[in-house]
């Protein structure tokens, strides 16, 4: 064989050879995918039933169910990596048991989402005393108390929790509200009030000080269903948060069809015109600077 033959079929030889390790370990060419090695982990949370009745809703431990279904029928979610509360085990130390615990299994490279649908509150600011508007928001776990935000979950306690991860691949989702629209009597206004708050919609956290100022951190994306200042609603006829049903469809339902895989930005542009249209304005804090691969199809 002459020596450029042979030259010839040694370089081709060693494309080969890189050719498979990437097939075995670069992820999907064909679809651009290139984040296979990353791993996906999650908390989703629910709570529609409460341990005081009072502070019941209807359907915000669907939504979480949906939500959860929806990640556990995407090619890149493993269900053990998913930790799921509804309802009466959605207390506030497993919320924060279930968060924590994820410093210990989650990388630098790996991607983080937590997803709540429920109630959500504001009450005057605790130490640390960070808040501009002068108040804190909460995320409302089922062991809450009616009168107290004792067993709330705190934005500044949220912060700590996601700080400690070790990565800051971080996508929240958060289907509740943290301000009153119309009468709370009608019990699809996700959202209390606390003790100690002068007023009640003039009180509310303002734009520029809502739980953004907490949670939109570098590397992170924040999606809230409803802006600060107003609360989100839950629809009988969907049976779901309204803001929910729809960022679940977007998921399911890929906006390109000829592409394998949707991005959290990608749902939320599907889902916000959808929530809109009833009269609910959901919002996106992207401080990621490129698109977080949320479910592939």
């Amino acid at each position: 064989m002459r020596a450029s033959a042979i030259n010839a079929w040694l370089r081709g030889s060693a494309a080969l050879a890189v050719g498979l390790v990437c097939l075995s370990g670069c992820g999907d060419l064909l679809s651009g995918d290139t984040d296979t090695g990353r791993q996906n982990w999650a908390v989703v949370v629910g709570v529609a039933s409460h341990q005081s009745p009072a502070l019941n809703l209807k359907w915000a431990d669907e939504d979480a169910l949906d939500f959860y279904d929806a990640l556990r029928r995407s090619r890149n979610w493993e269900t053990d990596n998913i930790t799921l509360l509804t309802n009466a085990s959605a207390t506030k130390d497993a919320i924060k048991s279930a968060i924590a615990g994820l410093a210990k299994r989650v990388s630098a490279d790996d991607q983080v989402v937590f997803y709540f649908s429920g109630r959500g509150s504001y009450g005057p600011d605790q130490p640390p005393f960070d808040e501009g508007d002068g108040l804190d928001e909460y995320l409302v776990p089922f062991d809450a108390l009616p009168g107290s935000p004792a067993r709330d979950l705190s934005d500044d306690e949220l912060e700590v929790l996601f700080t400690s991860l070790p990565t800051n691949n971080v996508l929240i989702v958060l289907d509740t509200g943290f301000a009153y629209r119309g009468s709370a009597a009608t019990g699809r206004e996700k959202c209390l009030m606390r003790a100690g708050v002068e007023g009640n919609r003039a009180a509310a956290p303002r734009s520029i000080d809502g739980i953004g100022h907490d949670l939109a951190r570098p590397g992170y994306i924040l999606i809230t269903a409803a802006p600060p200042g107003d609360a989100p609603l839950e629809s009988n006829q969907l049976r779901n948060g309204i803001f929910t049903y729809y960022f679940t469809e977007g998921l399911r339902r890929p906006p390109n069809p000829r592409k394998k895989s949707v991005s959290a930005q990608e749902a939320f542009e599907y889902a916000s015109p959808r929530t809109a249209a009833a009269g609910q304005a959901p919002q996106l804090l992207d401080n990621r600077g490129k698109g977080f691969r949320l479910a592939a199809n």
